[in-house]
């Protein structure tokens, strides 16, 4: 029986983007078709009124084409009809990629495929090169809280895209979910599930990702990624109670993912971000937001019961705060060490986690 590929583009009124994006895939499925796969490419769409998915069943592919609607709005819920799919399906190997990514390459499916293939990886995550203003959510939240949490130095959790087996699909459809996992808490839930239950996870390096900005959805995107991390760690850590590791004895990859460029582009957008959020904070936040950020990300992950829906509001105040900052302060300093300042902040987080 042939082995199957799945790899799906989820999407909402993205018309302009899914021809492009479908016809990188195809191209780079031809090469698995050739070796005997069974490959399809999945629109998981959220019923989108300017006909992408109507458009996407109009293209010619070599690859089988298969829609899967949803009226739920949601990047969530589009990947959760797809797991599903995978399930029913038997599907083999499986990946996401988001239809805005205008950078795509046929040769960055092909790494991913080659990783869960011949690699025989159960998960697999990319490391975009990425400018010092983006990636925030990724940078003070995501990285530390997975690398801490699991012992896995993955430093692009949340990067939107990435592949997977049935071993791992299988596994996720066994917990629950809640509205933020749904929404744009669907990374970190994937990722948490497959790095706390040890499963075989790797990173592979690609070149720049071009999307449309995501700083503009940072508040929002911010709020769903900490309720759904909440939501799984209080699921993982009934199964397997949480054990301080230290992360100083982890090997972390050298290689540095932020660009050169010190181009700011929403510097503006930037300034009145600040100034919203400096009237909601007290002057000794402000002033020590590093420190206070730190001792957050502890509270977080000893005690996520504690986090109340006003703790929240409180939690990504502080965030907001502590990103815009964090842009303002990096103009000035080499990529190499904008680098450093994140992985110190880690460590800063693991050394506050001793003992607990």
């Amino acid at each position: 029986m042939k082995k199957k590929i799945a790899i799906c583009i989820p999407t909402y009124n993205e018309c302009k983007n899914i021809e492009n994006t479908t016809r990188k895939i195809d191209t780079c499925l031809k090469k698995y078709s050739r070796l005997g796969f069974e490959t399809i490419i999945v629109n998981a769409d959220n019923n989108s009124d300017d006909n992408t998915n109507a458009k996407f069943n109009k293209l010619k592919t070599t690859s089988k084409k298969v829609s899967l609607i949803s009226n739920k709005i949601g990047k969530g819920n589009n990947l959760l009809n797809f797991f599903k799919f995978c399930d029913k399906e038997n599907i083999d190997y499986a990946l996401t990629i988001d239809a805005d990514v205008k950078s795509l390459k046929p040769i960055w499916i092909d790494k991913y495929l080659k990783e869960l293939i011949q690699g025989k990886k159960d998960y697999v995550t990319p490391i975009y090169q990425r400018s010092r203003y983006e990636g925030s959510t990724t940078n003070h939240f995501a990285f530390p809280i997975v690398f801490i949490t699991t012992g896995k130095p993955i430093r692009q959790p949340i990067a939107g895209d990435f592949a997977f087996n049935l071993k791992f699909v299988r596994l996720l459809l066994k917990y629950k979910v809640n509205e933020s996992i749904r929404q744009y808490g669907i990374d970190i839930f994937m990722t948490m599930i497959a790095c706390y239950n040890n499963l075989n996870v790797s990173q592979i390096n690609l070149d720049k990702k071009i999307h449309n900005p995501s700083n503009g959805k940072m508040e929002k995107m911010f709020g769903e990624v900490l309720d759904a991390f909440l939501y799984i760690w209080k699921q993982l850590v009934k199964e397997h109670p949480f054990e301080y590791r230290n992360i100083e004895k982890i090997c972390i990859s050298s290689d540095n993912s932020i660009l050169s460029t010190r181009k700011f582009n929403h510097k503006k957008e930037a300034i009145i971000l600040y100034k919203k959020y400096e009237n909601k904070l007290s002057s000794s936040i402000m002033k020590n937001i590093e420190e206070v950020w730190i001792s957050i990300i502890v509270k977080v992950i000893k005690n996520p019961y504690s986090i109340t829906s006003i703790k929240k509001e409180e939690i990504k105040s502080a965030f907001i705060f502590r990103a815009v900052s964090f842009w303002l302060k990096s103009e000035r300093y080499s990529s190499k060490y904008c680098e450093e300042l994140i992985l110190k902040q880690v460590k800063k987080i693991n050394k506050q986690m001793k003992g607990i």
